[in-house]
């Protein structure tokens, strides 16, 4: 198989990058993505040139280190999988490939297609953890029931690798998802949930600080995540206030981030945060009897057009 690379080359974050070109042949389609980076760094040495840089270990999808938009998504074609778990049998013979790094104000480029993302850990390191007594009287995590429901919820979010995937694909380079799983990973189980109200403001607080963007509720990083984290952990109010009262809760926080605007983006309207099903108990005022005679209800892939009344 013949292929023709299109690849970001950047010395440094101070340096101006650009795409190069560049042709290999002999690549078998049972070959990982990896391994042809590997096939053409070979070449490039040999023929005295500077291997392209990425990030790898582990090779096998739960290290979240290969990260690289190719032909302009973040892992490649394929879903649910990683760049290494990416083979060369989704491309065919003669096909270009783009491939570029994760792009966001906080993932500054170390070099090529490495990218810095420890903005991740700080914001982990904000919150992401369950203060316990360890002085020799643990007790056993097996020994406290949990609803197998919470337990798989949990678990599901604990999938998230931090590839930065949801940064990468999202057009506010936001790390809304990334924080969200982390949150969730504790706020299910019993450990996680004395500490629930304040971790969510210090991660999201973190999050701002590190220059991520706002959610706007576009679910591409939904999409794009190669665990399949859900959207849903968005909109969780782990915070255990009522949700009336919106006050310092993931869900809250995001619509915060929507009314304000973006401080490197022009004013403009932002799409209004619809995760969840929400119903609006409206009254519905009727000119002849004064009277509310009807509720108002709205469903997330309603627009204002569409608003449907039931009788009260």
């Amino acid at each position: 198989m013949k292929l023709y690379l299109k690849i970001w080359r950047q010395k440094n974050n101070q340096s101006k990058g650009k795409m190069v070109d560049y042709e290999i042949d002999d690549i078998s389609p049972d070959m990982s993505f990896l391994e042809m980076m590997d096939v053409l760094n070979e070449k490039i040495i040999e023929e005295d040139g500077d291997p392209v840089a990425f990030d790898h270990d582990c090779r096998e999808g739960i290290c979240g280190s290969c990260s690289m938009f190719i032909n302009g998504e973040p892992h490649g074609p394929d879903k649910l999988i990683t760049t290494c778990q990416l083979h060369m049998r989704r491309f065919n013979d003669g096909d270009t490939i783009y491939i570029e790094p994760f792009r966001a104000k906080a993932f500054p480029i170390i070099k090529d297609l490495v990218v810095d993302r420890t903005a991740f850990d700080r914001i982990q390191q904000s919150g992401g953890f369950i203060s316990i007594n360890t002085s020799g009287n643990t007790l056993d995590a097996n020994t406290i029931p949990i609803e197998k429901e919470n337990a798989d919820k949990a678990f599901d979010a604990a999938t998230c690798i931090g590839c930065g995937a949801c940064v990468a694909t999202c057009k506010n380079s936001s790390a809304m998802l990334f924080v969200a799983a982390k949150v969730s990973q504790f706020a299910y189980l019993p450990q996680g949930q004395v500490e629930a109200k304040q971790r969510v403001l210090n991660m999201v607080e973190q999050m701002d600080k590190e220059g991520f963007g706002n959610c706007s509720n576009t679910g591409s990083c939904e999409v794009e995540c190669p665990k399949g984290i859900s959207l849903e952990n968005i909109a969780m109010n782990f915070a255990g206030i009522p949700h009336p009262t919106k006050q310092h809760t993931v869900l809250q926080r995001i619509a915060d981030h929507q009314r304000r605007p973006h401080p490197q983006r022009p004013r403009h309207r932002r799409r209004p945060f619809s995760n969840v099903t929400t119903v609006y108990a409206l009254r519905y005022f009727d000119a002849r009897s004064h009277n509310s005679s009807s509720i108002c209800r709205r469903t997330p892939t309603m627009n204002s057009s569409q608003l449907f009344f039931s009788a009260a």
